[in-house]
């Protein structure tokens, strides 16, 4: 039973994901991911860049000394550097970071491959670099919203310019998919249901958010305890499961001779 009850998403942890609000529609699916971000395995870096870091959610993941924070609207903590700046054209000099953190970041830019370019641009020859992309994952932050990359895809984007990827992590398979899409599903027929029965308002909103955050903890709770919805690494060359929320990958910047052609 001990067992059973480690796996058992906290109400805490759906409310909050290290200070930043989820809000109740995905809090299911951005605890498995931060879960497999933080769990990828990338090694520590001295100086890291977040590149659409947003609040900072996983500015320890690299544990670093120096951190800096890129975004339109930046939030990072005290001490740490800010920077308003566009993902495709960051302002910071050649080769200033031995670590790279861009998170769910990738499928909000215009063009995928110049993102990949800046990052190994601003990165140092053997710079680490953690990047995370949905695939399995409804539209979010229109318009801005304009691709899902497979795995297949991610690696041929990131060594076209520089990167070696080392390893690969789904956000987890098929099971995964189908308890993410019924919590969403429950997540919205709750909240159409209440809504019409209590009312426009703020507390007849604060009384479904609750509700819907309730039925979250329940489906985590007990789906989360099946050994189907562990996380598993896959092979970059060949890539399984084919059906995830998600990828983390964790790759190396390749020094520059080597990409001369």
């Amino acid at each position: 039973m001990s067992g059973r009850r480690s796996r058992v998403i906290p109400l805490s942890e759906l409310r909050s994901e290290r200070g930043r609000p989820v809000s109740s529609g995905s809090a299911y699916s951005t605890v498995l991911l931060s879960r497999a971000i933080r769990g990828c395995g990338a090694r520590s870096a001295t100086r890291v860049l977040d590149v659409g870091c947003g609040q900072s959610p996983y500015r320890d993941v690299l544990s670093p000394a120096e951190y800096v924070g890129i975004d339109l609207s930046p939030s990072v903590p005290p001490g740490d550097s800010a920077v308003v700046g566009d993902a495709t054209g960051l302002p910071t000099a050649d080769r200033a970071f031995d670590g790279v953190l861009c998170t769910e970041v990738i499928e909000h830019v215009p063009d995928e491959r110049a993102l990949a370019a800046e990052l190994a641009r601003v990165a140092d020859d053997g710079a680490v670099l953690v990047l995370s992309s949905p695939f399995v994952h409804g539209l979010h932050e229109q318009p801005f919203d304009f691709r899902r990359l497979t795995s297949i895809g991610l690696r041929k984007v990131l060594e076209d310019h520089g990167w070696e990827v080392q390893r690969m992590t789904c956000v987890g398979g098929p099971m995964v998919v189908t308890l993410d899409s019924l919590v969403r599903w429950c997540d919205s027929a709750v909240r159409r249901v209440a809504l019409r029965l209590l009312g426009d308002g703020s507390v007849p909103a604060r009384a479904v958010t609750a509700m819907s955050r309730s039925l979250q903890e329940l489906l985590a709770g007990l789906t989360l305890v099946s050994p189907l919805t562990r996380f598993g690494e896959i092979d970059p060359g060949h890539p399984t499961p084919r059906l995830t929320l998600g990828y983390v990958v964790v790759a190396r910047r390749r020094p520059r001779e080597s990409v001369l052609r």
